[in-house]
């Protein structure tokens, strides 16, 4: 009988769970199985180093190692799996920075390097690539100001950078994220006011967190014009003025977090929208 190791390959795929629950390293032998389109190792307990030698899969167009204990960084000769389409090495011990070489990956639609020990800042590069869709770089060691070039990322629809040490304000460009569903920065150190066109520009929002920052200003009564809305999470800001009473118009929404703020105290007039977003 076949092992499912031998049956993955002669279909081009490489899936191992945690249902064979291996304690082992990666070989650096995975170079040679070059037809490998995709490659999945997940829930398992994989240690040490992802090799070099898995910038010899020409062919791979998905790359998924998660939720093990991977180590070390990202090996810069992963980006010369130019097919790749998905790279997802999420729930792992991987250190150090985003290879700067990763924007040559102009296939890429997701990248999901979320609860790593990544560090240094986000790479300039990372604005080569156009057709990307889904950012996921949250519960990491991150630094640095938001990247301008984010904005020529006109595709994305999630951007995930919570749980990191990102500061400063937010770039301009941001408003170039029209097709964006998810916009989610909470606990960083991010400054300044909401982008000031959000209600304009972010027609398909769904998710706003920016909960545990330093954002400051009022809200924006923009904000109901986002029909689609279904999570505000602002806690712990410096925001001030009212919540606007126009809040009411968002039918979609679940979430509203506003604690610890500077709000000046809204009459109960002011306060009628809460009923109408009980539904």
């Amino acid at each position: 009988m076949e092992s499912h190791v031998e049956s993955a390959i002669k279909e081009s795929f490489l899936y191992i769970s945690k249902v064979m629950n291996w304690v082992v390293q990666l070989s650096p032998y995975i170079g040679n199985l070059s037809f490998l389109r995709n490659f999945t190792l997940q829930n398992n307990s994989f240690y040490g180093q992802i090799p070099q030698q898995v910038g010899l899969l020409f062919r791979l167009q998905n790359l998924l190692l998660t939720n093990s204990t991977l180590g070390g960084e990202i090996p810069v000769n992963l980006t010369k799996c130019s097919k790749l389409r998905i790279i997802g090495i999420y729930g792992n011990k991987l250190t150090g920075e985003i290879p700067k070489e990763i924007g040559s990956l102009k296939n890429l639609e997701g990248l999901h390097f979320r609860r790593n020990k990544l560090t240094g800042t986000i790479p300039h590069s990372l604005g080569n690539l156009i057709i990307t869709q889904y950012i996921y770089v949250a519960e990491n060691n991150f630094i640095g100001s938001i990247l301008d070039e984010i904005g020529d990322l006109k595709n994305l629809l999630v951007l995930d950078f919570a749980n990191n040490k990102f500061y400063g304000k937010l770039p301009p460009s941001l408003h170039n994220l029209s097709s964006v569903i998810t916009l989610s920065f909470q606990y960083n150190q991010i400054e300044g006011v909401l982008p000031n066109k959000i209600g304009d520009n972010f027609r398909n929002l769904q998710d706003l967190a920016f909960a545990y920052n330093k954002i400051y200003g009022t809200i924006l009564t923009s904000l109901s014009n986002i029909s689609k809305l279904q999570l505000i999470d602002i806690p712990s800001n410096k925001f001030t003025g009212q919540v606007p009473v126009s809040l009411g118009k968002l039918q979609n929404l679940r979430w509203l977090g506003l604690l610890d703020n500077n709000f000046r105290n809204n009459s109960a007039r002011d306060l009628r929208f809460l009923t109408s977003l009980a539904n």
